[in-house]
């Protein structure tokens, strides 16, 4: 998903945005504003957070970390998608 296409359903009320980077990564490169902030690392013990009522599109620096998560989500009842090239295209 393009981040256009993100921003269009966050609008709407139908997408929250789940940035999946580990902690010191956010020092470098903020999140963008309104995301979650769920680590990778610690995604296991937090995913009751995520909404299961919206589409959760998850983020990384380039997206790489993206693909397994969003994955994972689909496969355990979360409507999920990605931002292609993560941070890197936002």
């Amino acid at each position: 998903m393009t981040k256009d296409e993100f921003l269009t359903k966050a609008a709407a009320g139908e997408a929250v945005l789940v940035d999946i980077r580990e902690d010191a990564e956010l020092a470098a490169s903020p999140s963008p504003a309104g995301a979650l902030h769920v680590p990778l690392s610690k995604l296991a013990e937090h995913v009751h957070k995520l909404p299961t009522d919206k589409l959760v599109v998850t983020i990384c620096q380039s997206g790489g970390r993206c693909v397994p998560v969003t994955q994972l989500l689909n496969a355990n009842g979360f409507t999920a998608d990605y931002i292609e090239g993560g941070l890197s295209n936002w």
